[in-house]
């Protein structure tokens, strides 16, 4: 994901994510979530914010990640 952001945009000034609570929950049972957060922070200023998932249509989606980069 980092990589495609960095690929995507010549400079990126914040990153904000949504995260669903499956996706964090997830991230801490494998001890990752510490890494998950500053690999994000070093691509650019990040805020998370944390929900119950997704909706696509009529679908609830679980585990999922919107992110939005600034440049």
């Amino acid at each position: 994901t980092r990589s495609n952001i960095k690929g995507f945009s010549g400079r990126t000034s914040f990153l904000l994510s949504f995260d669903s609570t499956n996706r964090i929950k997830l991230f801490t049972k494998e001890d990752y979530l510490d890494e998950y957060i500053s690999d994000m922070s070093s691509v650019a200023t990040y805020a998370g914010h944390v929900g119950d998932g997704q909706q696509y249509n009529t679908q609830h989606m679980n585990q999922t990640l919107v992110l939005v980069a600034f440049e």
